[in-house]
């Protein structure tokens, strides 16, 4: 894949005040997050010697870790950037439910959206980790849609939710939990309830995220949903714009990892947003921490660009630490402050943001 490098022309900026005023407005947001729930567990040993029963090696475990995953690590997220969480989903009636429900409950997040399902087992992915080198990775999951009971049973918690909430994520990672007509479902309440929504996608499943406010794809998933690939800027430039008019959402942001997002809007050229320079440790989970900023951002009132800027920072924060890891405000205004040297934040308290580039 070709390194893409679009130009952004003049964009209104997002001042330090502006920043600061929204960073702070993150405390005490009602946000409804709902999709595919897992449970990270992570193996940990060491290897000295081949099995006598096939030439395979033997692993002495050390220890066993467990974490969130998928929806529940954006519930995680935006719960440490300030936010009240609910979180709604679907869970088995197995070990690794407990665990999960049991750690959300530790995070601070609400599962009174969470259906226990019978018949569906919890997804658990577990990765075998020897000398911090990932081995293999092993996943106890079904992918079917949920239905029956237990999609009216979820849809009824969902909707019950909308109106008293400021934001809704819709995090999907095509395990089955976001069918189509939930989706619609909650995007429609959304609207009639002017609460905004933001979503990351799996194609080629995306029509059904259509009139959202904000949707997310890597670059990878863009390909995929365009049904041609991007080689050039010029090919990002029409896979953008034609995504975000099939879509019809105020906002389509595209990341690409280390060379950092590029927003869509109706505005016309598209917003290019560079990532920093940052030593890349862990990539795991990213793309969770940049939708819960910018979730939270929108639900303060930000505009899909400055929400896209603020996502931008969170998500460089991430990679530099190893694991589906959290990002803070804090973390945020330091970050954004040795980001943007050129600014006069340091006239400011240590409260105070950078100049940021954002569109209107």
């Amino acid at each position: 894949m070709t390194v893409l490098s679009l130009s952004s022309g003049t964009l209104p900026s997002l001042g330090p005040e502006r920043f600061d005023a929204l960073l702070n407005a993150f405390e005490g947001r009602k946000i409804l997050v709902v999709g595919d729930l897992m449970l990270d567990e992570y193996v940990w040993g060491h290897t000295s010697r081949v099995s006598p029963e096939a030439p395979v090696l033997v692993l002495d475990v050390q220890r066993t870790t467990h974490g969130l995953g998928g929806a529940a690590n954006v519930a995680r997220n935006v719960g440490r950037m300030g936010a009240e969480v609910t979180l709604a989903g679907v869970v088995g009636a197995d070990p690794g439910a407990d665990r999960l429900l049991a750690s959300l409950r530790e995070n601070g997040c609400s599962t009174e959206g969470v259906v226990i399902d019978q018949d569906r087992p919890t997804t658990v992915k577990t990765r075998v980790v020897v000398q911090n080198q990932q081995i293999v990775r092993i996943d106890r999951e079904t992918r079917e849609a949920v239905r029956g009971k237990t999609l009216e049973r979820l849809s009824a918690l969902v909707g019950a939710s909308i109106s008293s909430v400021d934001g809704v994520i819709l995090s999907d990672y095509a395990k089955g939990t976001l069918t189509d007509r939930l989706v619609s479902a909650i995007i429609k309440k959304a609207k009639e309830h002017r609460v905004p929504l933001a979503a990351n996608l799996k194609p080629p499943r995306v029509d059904a995220f259509r009139g959202a406010t904000l949707l997310t794809l890597n670059l990878a998933e863009a390909e995929r949903a365009w049904r041609h690939p991007v080689g050039d800027e010029a090919d990002l430039r029409r896979c953008g714009q034609a995504l975000r008019k099939r879509l019809a959402c105020k906002g389509l942001l595209i990341t690409r990892g280390g060379d950092g997002v590029v927003l869509f809007t109706a505005a016309g050229e598209p917003l290019v947003i560079p990532a920093q320079r940052v030593q890349v440790f862990d990539v795991t989970g990213a793309g969770d921490t940049v939708i819960g900023a910018a979730a939270m951002a929108l639900s303060c009132g930000a505009t899909c660009g400055e929400a896209a800027a603020i996502g931008n920072l969170a998500g460089n924060i991430k990679v530099a630490k190893i694991g589906a890891a959290t990002v803070d405000r804090d973390e945020i205004r330091t970050f954004a402050m040795k980001a943007y040297p050129e600014t006069s934040c340091h006239e400011h308290s240590s409260r105070r943001g950078p100049r940021l580039r954002a569109a209107a």
